[in-house]
């Protein structure tokens, strides 16, 4: 069941908004200009820096970090353990495994499920109704389009893509500026 306030020792930066709906766990801090939308669920030991927003009805597991300007979109469950660098996106209803790490702009589309232990270096970009295995990495500028399916431990190198509706068998790699179709 949804939970709604504040849990104990929780930080609320100037300008930061809670909606009366949403509930922030334990231990959280929540810089400037922070915003949590209806409905999101934020679990204990949670940090939140300078303008990220946190979109309805979300659920945030524990020890996550948000970086400034990064937005998690609406519906969208994250695991616990993540790391959300400056401007990282993710789109609404996607499903982020733990340990998962997004560096500075890296973009996951909307209905995206992605396993845990995955690292998107800077600029790599998932599309929309996308599948990502467990342990995978993108390196930066990385593409993977929507409707893909890339396997467990998978890596797609510097400028590397992967095609629409394309299906990557578990530990395949994908070379600097290949395609993968």
């Amino acid at each position: 069941p949804s939970r709604s306030g504040l849990g104990q020792n929780v930080n609320v930066g100037f300008g930061a908004s809670v909606h009366p709906s949403a509930y922030v766990g334990d231990n959280c801090d929540l810089h400037s200009v922070v915003t949590i939308e209806a409905g999101a669920q934020v679990a204990q030991n949670c940090h939140f820096h300078m303008g990220v927003v946190v979109g309805s009805n979300c659920t945030i597991g524990s020890n996550s970090h948000f970086h400034s300007g990064a937005k998690i979109g609406p519906g969208a469950n994250i695991g616990s353990d993540c790391h959300f660098h400056s401007s990282a996106k993710v789109g609404s209803d996607a499903e982020i495994g733990s340990g998962c790490h997004f560096h500075m702009g890296a973009e996951v589309g909307s209905d995206t499920k992605i396993g845990s232990g995955c690292h998107f270096h800077m600029g790599a970009e998932v599309g929309s109704d996308a599948k990502i295995g467990n342990g995978c990495h993108f390196h930066a500028g990385s593409f993977i389009e929507s409707k893909a399916s890339v396997g467990n431990n998978c890596k797609v190198m510097r400028g590397g893509k992967v095609g629409f509706g394309a299906i990557m068998s578990d530990g395949t790699t994908v070379r600097n500026g290949e395609k993968f179709s």
